[in-house]
């Protein structure tokens, strides 16, 4: 099969650049830290569903990826 899209993410001034995206299986979802401190959760806006994922991205986790 066919390697998915690479979907960028920007997190910058506690908000999410593009706010939203669309995701196939097999693409790629890369958030990058800018600035300031937020978490990338899986769920509902701000609530970890339990299934994937709960972390951070600050100076010290600069990057998350996710392939759905």
């Amino acid at each position: 099969a066919p390697a998915g899209e690479t979907r960028l993410v920007f997190v910058q001034s506690f908000a999410f650049t593009p706010p939203d995206t669309v995701v196939s299986p097999g693409d790629v979802v890369r958030w990058v830290w800018l600035d300031g401190h937020h978490t990338v959760t899986s769920g509902p806006p701000c609530v970890h569903d339990g299934l994937y994922f709960d972390v951070p991205l600050d100076e010290s986790n600069p990057m998350f990826e996710w392939t759905p």
